[in-house]
């Protein structure tokens, strides 16, 4: 049985474990601390409207609101399940790290082939948060998506 084990975990594994662990804990404690810049709310306020009713390219006209599209669900979910949009923000940063660490194991294993690469690779793109900003936006979502898309096309 622990040689099955030896076979299937590598010593990169372990590392990219220990390293997600660590990563993964230092985002917890600063989503709890909200050290974050103002434009943070303006992402849900736009979400907000959208879900209220309001159309995009129609009655908006800020250049950030086709990266809102992505939160109007979870925002919808949100109120729906508690009632008021009170913690919304916490709960869309709780996202974005579900988000980030499925993205993180995601790439991990495409290019798990190239072993202390693939966790370099990995590390880098899910320590990038921009402005500190944890949430679904522009700067996040589009780098991650095209990287998806590579990963799809071209990893093995």
């Amino acid at each position: 049985m622990n040689a099955r084990l030896t076979d299937r975990f590598t010593r990169v594994d372990i590392a990219a474990l220990l390293a997600f662990a660590a990563v993964w804990a230092y985002y917890i404690v600063m989503v709890g601390r909200g050290f974050f810049f103002a434009d943070e709310g303006l992402y849900y306020t736009i979400a907000q409207r959208f879900v209220n009713g309001d159309r995009p390219l129609v009655d908006e006209w800020h250049i950030i609101q086709l990266a809102c599209l992505f939160l109007c669900l979870p925002y919808k979910a949100y109120v729906a399940l508690t009632g008021s949009a009170a913690g919304v923000a916490l709960f869309m940063r709780y996202l974005f790290l579900a988000f980030n660490a499925a993205f993180y194991w995601f790439m991990y294993i495409r290019l798990r082939a190239y072993r202390w690469l693939s966790l370099i690779a990995s590390l880098l793109f899910a320590v990038n948060v921009p402005f500190l900003i944890y949430v679904c936006n522009y700067y996040t979502v589009a780098s991650r998506l095209l990287m998806v898309v590579c990963l799809i096309l071209f990893a093995d």
